[in-house]
């Protein structure tokens, strides 16, 4: 089966910012090896070609605001080119170390390598050496959550207490709201009685006359109301 065919434009859009380092140093004069070079347009416009002109420009594309218009040949030849510029640059970051391995070790990765289809036994080694590192990261994680899981107990314990504060003062309203209906029923009741009284002193064509009463009488009264309103709760 092969494989499906990229266009230039597709090509240069994947990876793209190691693709303008790598179309940077295909251009560099100084590099005796580059396929490519370049011209300022009259707008000011880069147009970027073969750098051997040979074969007819067949792929076009644009790339960082660059105009670029090669042949298919140059193109063939670009792509091998970039992947071994990938490895280098990829290499350029790594620093080389000598370790001496017990047999069972390197076995060991070798096991490893051939297992999980590794390229290079290297690979293992970062692999593991990542692994452990993540766990760390995570160990780090849980312990710095840790603080916020006590914080979170103690808004939970504070909400849990407003709510039971917010509870027994719904409980207190309702009480009051009981006790001012059983005040008002009394009062209800005391003044129909009065009505009563008054209208019957009327149909036997009797009249009463009520002193006015000491402070200190309406006092007790009041004091034996609120004591009986007390013992009724």
């Amino acid at each position: 089966m092969t494989r499906p065919i990229i266009t230039l434009q597709e090509w240069l859009d994947k990876e793209k910012t190691i693709k303008i380092r790598f179309i940077q140093h295909e251009l560099n004069p100084l590099n005796p090896t580059g396929l490519l070079t370049s011209q300022i347009g009259g707008n000011g416009e880069i147009h970027i070609f073969d750098r051997i002109q040979n074969n007819p420009p067949t792929e076009k594309a644009s790339l960082n605001g660059n105009f670029i218009k090669i042949s298919k040949f140059c193109f063939d030849k670009l792509k091998p080119k970039f992947r071994t510029f990938k490895n280098k640059e990829k290499d350029s970051s790594l620093i080389k170390k000598q370790y001496k391995l017990s047999k069972e070790t390197v076995n060991s990765i070798k096991i490893i390598k051939e297992k999980y289809s590794f390229p290079r036994e290297e690979h293992v080694i970062e692999n593991i050496i990542t692994g452990h590192i993540n766990d760390k990261n995570i160990q780090r994680k849980i312990e710095k959550l840790k603080p916020k899981e006590i914080e979170l107990e103690a808004f939970k314990s504070i909400i849990d207490s407003n709510k039971q504060e917010i509870f027994d003062l719904d409980q207190k309203n309702k009480n009051l709201e009981y006790k001012i209906k059983y005040i008002t029923h009394l009062l209800a009741t005391s003044y129909l009685k009065n009505e009563h009284l008054e209208g019957i002193l009327l149909e036997n064509e009797l009249t009463s006359e009520y002193s006015i009463l000491p402070e200190e009488k309406i006092k007790n009264k009041i004091f034996e109301i609120n004591k009986l309103l007390k013992e009724s709760f």
